[in-house]
C-alpha cells in the first residue's frame, strides 16, 4: 500500500509524518530513506539498509524475495513495516518500479508493507505525487 504526503516546502509534511510515526506501536518496523536521487540499485541498497537487510552486489539478484521473507517473518510475529520515502518527487521511473515491486511482492507478505511517499507536488518526476490518492489519517 502506498500513502502520499505532498505539500510545498514548509507546509508541515515532516511534522505530519513524525506525528503519524509517533502514533505507531512497537510492532511496526519503520525504515526511512531520505535521499531519492539514486539509481535503482542504490535505492534497493538504501531500502534494504533501512530495514537492516544486508545487500551487496553479489546478493542483489533475488533481493525482493529476501525482503518479502523479512516481511513474512514480521507477519508471523504479528508485526508489519512502514517505509518512509522522503523527497519522493525525485524518484525516477526505475525507482518507482523498485518500490512497486516491493508492494506487489512475490508473496503474500506485501500487505505487511506500507510505503509513505513524502514530497513536493512540483519538480522532479512527481507525477506519482499528483496522481496518487491523498494520505488518509
Amino acid at each position: 500500500m502506498f500513502a502520499v504526503v505532498s505539500g510545498e516546502i514548509g507546509s508541515g509534511k515532516s511534522m505530519l509524518v513524525r506525528s503519524r510515526l509517533d502514533e505507531l506501536d512497537a510492532s511496526v518496523l519503520v525504515g526511512y530513506v531520505s535521499s531519492t536521487q539514486l539509481s535503482s540499485d542504490e535505492l534497493r541498497r538504501a531500502v534494504a539498509g533501512a530495514f537492516g537487510v544486508p545487500l551487496n552486489d553479489q546478493s542483489m539478484p533475488g533481493w525482493e524475495a529476501r525482503f518479502a521473507g523479512l516481511l513474512a517473518s514480521l507477519g508471523a510475529k504479528g508485526r508489519r513495516a512502514v517505509l518512509v520515502i522522503d523527497e519522493a518527487q525525485h524518484l525516477d521511473r526505475a525507482g518507482l518500479a523498485v518500490l512497486d515491486a516491493l508492494v506487489a511482492g512475490p508473496s503474500q507478505a506485501s500487505p505487511l508493507l506500507e510505503i509513505w511517499l513524502v514530497g513536493q507536488p512540483e519538480g522532479g518526476n512527481c507525477s506519482m505525487l499528483r496522481k496518487s490518492r491523498p494520505f488518509a489519517g
